[in-house]
């Protein structure tokens, strides 16, 4: 009898069609799906790791999967992602973290995009070649919401609408970098009962030099007799000290922008200073947003700042500690259904709470442990 996996794991990946010709089928395809997701949580970089995994672990697997012609082949793990469907990967994926996702009040979805170094296949513009994937990061409940991919990372501005359709994201406050400050996608944050904070860049000019001299001309009389919030917060390790404060002004600043933007309610300048403590380098930086919330600095500045752990959380571990940017899969079907299987190994990693180790740490112990393991898949 096959053991219960992580919250009907196995029940969200059935919903995948297996597009193999039946004549030709000798493993089941939840079986494939398994050992690969088991063995990329345990430090697995290929279809030859993850083969070895499985026959390391045979024993292990037919407590839970029936495994009619045993391990299968590296080729066949390779066919098998070539021809699932991105998409129905994608949707298992979504179902399976909106049936985990826990409801927080002002929970902080960062919206940012990521290139995969190695997916590309014209060596002669790489850069343009390249698989660029925009995901969505839930900062409260340390998980991966979804992805979508784009050819470049300048279609970020049509994926991100995209990407928001398929969330949830009532009471949310979402955050996005100066690529997604577009009205439409304002408008559909809006639409589904949240807030945003879009860092405005030269990509909106006019907006942008609106804002600056909106607080330029606050900082000329000292915000005296103005409405306005203030919030500072400093940082210190790894050799540097961080200083950033916010300001924020009320709409009434910039009112000839209310109709423009859906819920458009504060400004928003933050100014950040970095100070090397060995080398004494100081570097300045100031940074103009517009948001739905109202002009609470403290609580944007939060925002803001939880925005940054996709960088930190998501994309230094998939670099770092997943070795994405290594990766050469090159079929596109395939390296777009790996950045879900890292994402989804991700989030099981970081669910599991016994212990506080780090991500690359907790890897070692399930590769080394299947008691632990068992504890990241949940099994019962």
């Amino acid at each position: 009898m096959e053991a219960h996996l992580n919250c009907n794991l196995i029940d969200h990946f059935a919903t995948i069609d297996d597009l193999r010709d039946a004549r030709w089928t000798h493993h089941r395809l939840i079986d494939i799906l398994t050992i690969s997701l088991c063995a990329t949580i345990c430090g697995a970089e290929g279809w030859e790791d993850i083969e070895n995994f499985g026959h390391a672990n045979k024993i292990w697997f037919k407590r839970f999967l029936a495994l009619p012609a045993g391990i299968p082949h590296h080729d066949t793990f390779r066919r098998v992602f070539e021809r699932i469907r991105p998409e129905q990967f994608e949707a298992s994926f979504e179902s399976w973290v909106q049936s985990v996702r826990i409801a927080f009040k002002h929970e902080i979805v960062a919206i940012d995009g990521k290139s995969m170094r190695g997916s590309y296949t014209d060596s002669r513009d790489k850069s343009a070649d390249m698989l660029h994937i925009v995901s969505a990061w839930a900062g409260k409940n340390s998980l991966i919401l979804g992805q979508v991919k784009t050819s470049t990372k300048s279609n970020e501005i049509t994926a991100i609408p995209q990407l928001l359709k398929k969330l949830e994201l009532s009471n949310c406050i979402v955050t996005i970098d100066a690529m997604g400050c577009q009205r439409k996608i304002a408008k559909e944050i809006k639409n589904q009962g949240a807030d945003y904070i879009l860092t405005v860049k030269e990509n909106q000019k006019g907006l942008h030099k609106a804002l600056e001299n909106s607080f330029n001309q606050a900082d000329s009389v000292n915000f005296k007799s103005m409405v306005y919030d203030q919030f500072e917060h400093n940082d210190f390790g790894h050799g540097r000290i961080e200083k950033r404060k916010c300001t924020t002004l009320p709409m009434m600043y910039l009112h000839n922008y209310k109709e423009r933007w859906e819920g458009f309610s504060s400004l928003v300048r933050i100014e950040s200073e970095r100070i090397n403590k060995c080398t004494s380098e100081v570097s300045r930086d100031v940074t103009y947003c517009i948001s739905s919330l109202p002009h609470d600095a403290q609580l944007i500045l939060t925002s803001k700042r939880a925005h940054w752990g996709i960088e930190n959380t998501v994309h230094w571990v998939l670099d770092v500690i997943f070795k994405e940017d290594d990766s050469r899969v090159r079929d596109r079907y395939s390296a777009q259904n790996l950045t879900m299987l890292r994402r989804l190994a991700i989030n099981m990693v970081k669910r599991e709470s016994t212990s506080k180790k780090s991500i690359r740490q907790k890897r070692m112990m399930a590769g080394w442990d299947r008691t632990y393991l068992e504890k990241i898949l949940r099994i019962n």
